[in-house]
């Protein structure tokens, strides 16, 4: 309350709850000190009372009125200072109530004295506290002020009389307030926001050995810093959950989610992919030794169904190709968007045409008309599917070789010591583990039972199964076989020995003999069987794998070997047929007419050879004959070397199969080859690609026919 504050009769009114008449009748009686002020009323001027001289029963009224409406008491202060001490502090809502019941005590105290007669107020105060502390009037202000005496009442009116309140603020003068100074708030704050999270009872110990070694006065008691790191904590949880944390817990515990609404897109709209390893163990087909599988699925976003899924010992393209494929078959149409996990298996360049930050050839998503959105690195909540994954662990603890959704859930077998446990999982399970198709049919069921689960909780779904929303918004189909051979992958090759390398693997057609150039191969990740051949966009051939042939299949292999090896023979002969027969169509249209034709004109008969002459005398040479043969010899041997520096030189361009292939025909040759190729020669006679071809005979061939050119030149 303010000294020297006024009030307007209409003021009082309003708190006192008692007529403007009324009001001015007794303000004239009791004469009311006042004062006229310019204002609103007659003559411009309006009649106000001083609150220091007004009746002690109006004066309660308008301090409760005040106090009552002052704002709830913050939580924030500011560390290490004192609180801003105001006329009259803000106060808890349980103080504002207390307080009124004080002030309507004293108020209904005094009426009941003030009404009594002259030697009567005694025992009307009496009988007035009597009844209060009996509970028989003023039950609610009991209730909240509890049993006072008339001692203290009279406390109260003397304190208001004095100009103070009835406000209960005991040890509020303090509330806030630290005896922590900045320097201590300093190297507390350095432990406590390590970022190895130290516990508050280790920081407080660290802070204060801290405070010794650099003569700061360190005297409180570990709970003076207790209640300061925890008030800091409390106040700015963002930075403490940063700096002890790191951004992960910062984001999952402070950081604004946003709330995405599903009922703004359509089923079908966004597919969210990614992987997860199944908690419990599988037999590996490749290696025999159980593991935990890893589960691909692609999850609609609207209806909350795995709409396709595949399950890998690692997460990798191929099953991220062949979950996606199943996706799109049961979803009868192609997504819009996938919204795709971080890892690198999903960012690949198969998929995305973009090879993590570099571009690359174009992926299937683009060849399907996909946009794709990738999820914030370590940020699960952005993935729906991952809510799904949590739930799926339903399925997985019913699994005889559950191992436990995380560190702290494993069980009881997996525990050092637990023998018991251990033995009574080897009698149950008895070496035998879910096989890989097994394991797809316990998924399948699952997700079969999950899709016709009516999800009450849900606020999206609202009650219905996520069937019920899946199944009108699913498109009218797509053909497998087109889906398929969009999502081929693409690679560069070259036409070898009628032939082409791939992945490690020789694929063969007939349309590829004769043919030595760049071509484009298209492949499926699922079946390496086969791959399609494209010239500059025009389809050549499906060409399909070589078989390798045993290496003496007529004495040594079955009956197969030897029908294959025939094959393969036939293959040769009739390649070699074809080539012999262009040969002798080129020998009888184009060679023998221009070669009788270089006859005629030189005058020499075609009609026969001419009769042999007589050798002559070997010729007796001179010194200057000897010099003159010795010259062309030199000059012969120099440009015979300039042609091969030429020859060598154009091996830089060249791929390793391609270079080593005309190094050996160079050899063959008996042309001299440099260090240097001769050492390329030796480290590409290591590798996988010579070996491979090695077991075909087929740098044999070459160097045989090689020699064979050359004793023929």
């Amino acid at each position: 309350m303010k000294t020297g504050e006024t009030l307007s009769i209409q003021e009082i009114n309003r708190v006192s709850g008692v007529s403007v008449r009324v009001l001015q009748l007794r303000a004239s009686k009791e004469k009311w000190s006042c004062v006229d002020l310019p204002g609103r009323g007659r003559g411009g001027r309006i009649r106000c009372y001083n609150i220091d001289h007004l009746p002690e029963d109006i004066r309660l009224l308008y301090n409760k009125e005040v106090v009552c409406n002052l704002p709830t008491e913050s939580n924030t202060h500011l560390l290490a200072t004192s609180p801003v001490k105001t006329p009259v502090m803000a106060m808890s809502v349980p103080q504002k109530i207390k307080f009124a019941a004080k002030t309507d005590l004293l108020l209904h105290y005094t009426s009941a004295v003030a009404g009594a007669g002259h030697g009567k107020k005694t025992t009307a105060r009496d009988n007035f506290m009597l009844a209060y502390n009996n509970g028989l009037i003023y039950r609610e202000i009991f209730a909240i002020v509890g049993e006072v005496s008339w001692k203290t009442i009279e406390g109260w009116k003397r304190t208001v009389r004095a100009g103070g309140n009835l406000a209960d603020r005991r040890g509020k003068a303090r509330k806030g307030k630290r005896i922590i100074t900045a320097q201590q708030a300093t190297i507390l704050m350095q432990v406590a926001l390590h970022p190895n999270a130290l516990l508050i009872s280790e920081a407080t110990r660290e802070a204060k050995r801290r405070m010794a070694a650099a003569g700061i006065d360190n005297g409180h008691n570990p709970s003076t810093y207790r209640r300061w790191l925890t008030d800091f904590k409390e106040h700015n949880y963002d930075i403490w959950c940063f700096q002890r944390g790191g951004k992960k817990r910062w984001n999952d515990e402070c950081c604004l989610s946003i709330d995405r609404n599903p009922e703004l897109i359509n089923v079908g709209d966004v597919l969210v992919a990614d992987g997860h390893t199944l908690n419990f163990n599988t037999l590996n087909p490749w290696t025999g030794k159980p593991q935990r599988m890893t589960l691909i699925t692609f999850f609609d976003m609207r209806s909350n169904m795995p709409c396709g899924w595949e399950i890998m010992p690692t997460e990798n393209t191929a099953a991220i190709s062949s979950a996606l494929r199943r996706a799109i078959l049961f979803l009868g149409k192609i997504p819009r968007v996938v919204y795709l996990d971080n890892g690198r298996a999903f960012k690949g360049n198969y998929f995305t045409g973009t090879d993590l930050e570099q571009a690359g050839l174009s992926g299937i998503y683009e060849q399907l008309g996909i946009q794709t959105v990738f999820a914030w690195a370590y940020h699960g909540q952005s993935k729906t599917v991952e809510r799904f994954f949590g739930t799926l662990a339903e399925l997985e603890r019913k699994a005889p070789t559950y191992t436990g959704t995380s560190i702290v859930k494993k069980p009881p077998r997996m525990n050092r010591g637990e023998k018991l446990h251990r033995k009574v999982f080897d009698k149950v399970v008895g070496g035998e583990y879910l096989t890989l198709e097994m394991t797809h049919q316990v998924i399948a069921g699952w997700f079969d039972e999950y899709a016709h689960r009516p999800q009450e909780r849900s606020k999206y779904l609202k009650g219905w199964a996520p069937m019920d929303l899946f199944s009108p918004g699913r498109g009218q189909g797509i053909d497998p076989v087109e889906l398929t051979a969009l999502m081929w992958a693409r690679k560069g090759a070259v036409i070898r020995a009628s032939r082409i390398s791939h992945m490690g693997r020789y694929y063969y057609h007939n349309n590829l003999y004769g043919r030595h150039h760049q071509v484009e191969v298209r492949y499926d990740l699922q079946d390496p069987s086969y791959i399609a051949v494209y010239e500059n966009g025009e389809f050549v051939c499906i060409a399909t794998e070589q078989d390798q042939i045993h290496p003496m299949a007529t004495h040594l292999g079955t009956d197969k070997d030897r029908a294959k090896l025939s094959e393969y023979c036939e293959i040769k002969g009739h390649q070699f047929k074809i080539a012999s027969g262009l040969s002798q169509q080129l020998l009888e249209k184009e060679v023998l007419p221009a070669h009788q034709q270089q006859l005629a004109r030189d005058g020499v008969s075609p009609t026969g050879p001419s009769p042999t002459p007589l050798e002559p005398e070997p010729k007796q040479l001179t010194a200057a004959d000897e010099k003159r043969i010795e010259a062309e010899a030199a000059e012969y041997f120099e440009q015979n070397e300039k042609e091969e520096t030429n020859v060598f030189t154009e091996l830089e361009g060249m791929e390793d199969l391609d270079k080593y292939e005309q190094l050996l025909k160079l050899d063959a040759r008996q042309v001299m080859i440099p260090k240097q190729w001769l050492a390329f020669m030796r480290y590409f006679e290591q590798t996988p690609q010579y070996k491979s071809l090695e077991k075909s005979d087929y740098w044999e061939e070459i160097r045989a026919a090689e020699a064979a050119m050359a004793r023929a030149i």
